[in-house]
């Protein structure tokens, strides 16, 4: 006899967490609006005020909770919902004065067809949720993967044009009328973080339109700056993560059409270095991601761009790189600089690193060049490229 009850109540336990699963999905494929209020299990009075019902689970609009937008009945059971239950549901409704098309009813097993004559007739939305486990008392959690791209413009050309064209200039640098100078590669890198070069894979053609008044020094006399040009090629770096992940949807029983849709997944970097796989056009990553089902594609814009062998601008830890390689050469002979791609640019990770606080060409405060002051010639189109949806 003790075996029968203690066999009874694992059985009720488990219709209570079954009835709860499934309430808890339905909640959370409704909470996606921002101006709505879910809440499960709410008891609302009936319209003669003499006794309440139960809704598994209602949603409101948020700041006028009278204001209904479905109640929804939950069911979890081993077989398909039958007409008895349906007329129960819609009884509750007209008891509670809630409109049948503003019910909807979700079955984990379906309904009969009797059921779904009774819901047509009523107004009311028959629905199946998917996914659940064999049992019923769990979600089948599967996998999915998330494409972290990184984006980062490299540099391949810079030409300053001038009147005469300069051949060979004392300092690689552009100056303002009022003295003060500029590397070329901080106007890219500022058109980069301002936004004015597009985070979009490919090769870009950029010409900035250099203000009145700028020049160069060149075998120390003072050379009149037309234009800069350059050539940036901005690369796809990725990194995929895989993670558990638990997909739902609510499926209508007759029309078969998916009405509510979610996926749930988490996602931890695994520690360590990892090998990035590298991308030159949109329609190639594309066609990488289409892979992976389901996937998130996050897109990163890197902080800096990448000039010759380093990150620019120049972080503090390559400044002491440079620094030792200096204290350590014969007679403080200036050293050809070694090893740097291997300090800096083989690690996108260390282009969050913090800028060296001797560097001195960040122009904000004194640069003044319009957006009208750039010509942009973006990536070349890509032919009938694949879609990411």
């Amino acid at each position: 006899m003790a075996r029968s009850k203690g066999k009874r109540r694992r059985v009720a336990a488990d219709i209570g967490r079954k009835g709860r699963l499934v309430e808890r999905i339905v909640a959370w494929l409704h909470e996606r609006p921002p101006n709505v209020r879910v809440v499960t299990r709410e008891f609302l009075p009936t319209l003669d005020g003499r006794d309440e019902r139960e809704v598994d689970v209602l949603v409101t609009d948020q700041n006028d909770h009278l204001n209904i937008r479905c109640a929804i009945e939950c069911k979890n059971e081993m077989t398909a919902a039958g007409s008895a239950n349906m007329q129960l549901f819609v009884d509750k409704l007209v008891a509670l004065g809630i409109p049948c098309d503003k019910g909807f009813f979700v079955s984990a097993k379906g309904f009969t067809k009797p059921a779904l004559r009774l819901a047509t007739a009523a107004g009311v939305t028959p629905l199946v949720v998917d996914n659940l486990t064999p049992d019923r008392l769990a979600s089948i959690v599967g996998e999915a993967v998330q494409c972290v791209v990184h984006l980062l413009p490299v540099v391949d050309s810079i030409n300053l044009v001038s009147d005469p064209v300069t051949v060979a200039l004392d300092t690689p640098l552009l100056y303002n009328p009022d003295g003060h100078s500029i590397a070329p590669q901080d106007l890219i890198w500022h058109a980069w973080l301002q936004g004015r070069l597009h985070p979009a894979i490919g090769q870009h053609f950029v010409q900035f339109q250099v203000p009145a008044g700028w020049y160069v020094v060149a075998g120390g006399e003072r050379q009149t700056i037309v234009y800069l040009g350059t050539v940036v090629r901005v690369g796809g770096y990725v990194i995929d993560v895989a993670g558990p992940a638990k997909s739902h949807s609510l499926r209508h029983a007759v029309t078969g059409t998916v009405e509510k849709w979610g996926v749930e997944a988490s996602w931890e970097l695994p520690p360590g270095r990892h090998l990035l796989a590298t991308f030159a056009t949109e329609r190639a990553l594309v066609q990488y991601v289409s892979t992976h089902r389901p996937a998130l594609v996050t897109r990163i814009k890197v902080p800096r761009i990448r000039w010759d062998n380093i990150y620019w601008p120049p972080s503090a830890r390559l400044e002491e790189v440079l620094k030792r390689q200096f204290e350590t050469a014969p007679d403080h002979e200036h050293p050809e600089p070694s090893g740097i791609a291997d300090v800096d640019v083989d690690n996108v990770a260390t282009a969050w690193e913090p800028i060296s606080t001797s560097y001195s060409g960040d122009p904000v405060g004194w640069f003044t060049m319009n957006v009208e002051d750039i010509i942009y010639d973006p990536p070349e189109a890509e032919d009938n490229p694949p879609s990411q949806g």
